[in-house]
């Protein structure tokens, strides 16, 4: 049969229906050049963190790696285009796409409550049939589609798998005699209080702010309050304050240190723990202008014991000599050391 037109290809449809319905999604499937698309099926995917705990119950479960695929099927009108066009070809538009967007595609955009984001050609797949137009199925496969937050407003593309710790449903309080090392990882859980000023700049670092310290499970929990004072030691000047500790060692927790009660709460309550990045630091100095600035660092490498390891470890090319981040350092304290560094 000889090939139709894209025009002749076109068909009339007539509409009656009691229920309103919104007129585009008849349009949802459009013409493509060179090809007469019979379907365009959509779906869409992600990949599932889930950690179970000894009584076979799911305590987190993470949703990444959202994605969303067009599986096409289509006649071929000519060979060109994406009738004859290589997989992994980039089809967007605006981003280095090698070939416009789809139209029955960039129809469906906003899909799955998802938007934006690149679109891949996979898996072509070509039927030839004696005296008939060829078949042609292939998928395309949209890359780092956005989420919304709230209507109109896109969250960034999900992190890593190593650093996803939302949970994707409402979290199920464990029983009194959880065990917490199993579910957190950990196996001591510290609450301290900082206020810093930086003994040279004089800048204000931190005031009453709260933050979680954990001990991995390789490191064992310390038997007694005293043990974890010697591990562990709190300011000499009052800088940063200990206000609770609770090890995981046993079920249920051990308590060393209650304070206020609000790891136990937390734990209770089946929160996650805020997690921490490297050793951490509070940095203080002066800027460009002269005016006193402080701000947090973290560092992956060994531990930094004088400021001047710490300059030299995050300064970056483009910083003078003495600064990070455009900051004359003059203060450096140590959160995992619970100490100010020495200038030399």
């Amino acid at each position: 049969m000889p090939a139709l037109s894209i025009e002749e290809s076109n068909s009339a449809v007539l509409v009656q229906t009691l229920v309103p319905l919104t007129p585009t999604v008849l349009e949802s499937l459009q013409p493509e050049t060179y090809l007469l698309v019979h379907s365009c099926r959509a779906s869409a995917t992600r990949q599932i963190l889930r950690k179970v705990n000894n009584d076979g119950e799911c305590y987190l479960r993470a949703d990444f790696d959202f994605q969303m695929f067009f599986d096409l099927e289509a006649e071929v009108l000519s060979p060109y285009g994406l009738a004859n066009w290589h997989p992994g070809a980039n089809l967007t538009t605006g981003t280095g796409g090698s070939l416009p967007a789809l139209a029955c595609v960039n129809a469906q955009m906003e899909l799955f409550r998802a938007a934006g984001g690149i679109n891949i050609l996979e898996n072509p797949s070509l039927t030839y049939l004696p005296g008939d137009l060829p078949g042609l199925s292939f998928r395309i496969a949209r890359e780092n589609a956005q989420v919304p937050n709230t209507p109109g407003h896109y969250l960034p593309p999900p992190p890593p798998v190593g650093t996803v710790t939302t949970i994707s449903f409402p979290p199920t309080p464990p029983d009194s005699g959880a065990n917490y090392a199993v579910i957190y990882g950990v196996s001591t859980i510290a609450l301290r209080e900082y206020n810093l000023m930086g003994p040279v700049s004089g800048c204000v670092m931190m005031v009453a702010e709260l933050e979680y310290d954990t001990t991995p499970l390789s490191i064992p929990a310390p038997v007694n309050l005293a043990a974890y004072y010697a591990a562990h030691p709190p300011d000499t000047n009052g800088v940063n304050d200990i206000l609770e500790v609770v090890c995981t060692d046993v079920p249920g927790g051990r308590v060393l240190l209650p304070g206020e009660g609000l790891i136990m709460d937390l734990l209770h309550a089946g929160q996650s723990i805020p997690p921490r990045t490297g050793y951490r630091y509070v940095f203080a100095g002066t800027g460009e202008g002269g005016e006193p600035i402080a701000q947090n660092a973290y560092w992956t490498g060994e531990q930094l014991h004088t400021i001047p390891e710490f300059v030299a470890a995050l300064r970056s090319p483009d910083d003078a000599p003495g600064k990070v981040g455009g900051i004359l350092v003059m203060d450096v304290y140590s959160k995992d050391l619970g100490a100010w560094l020495p200038p030399v």
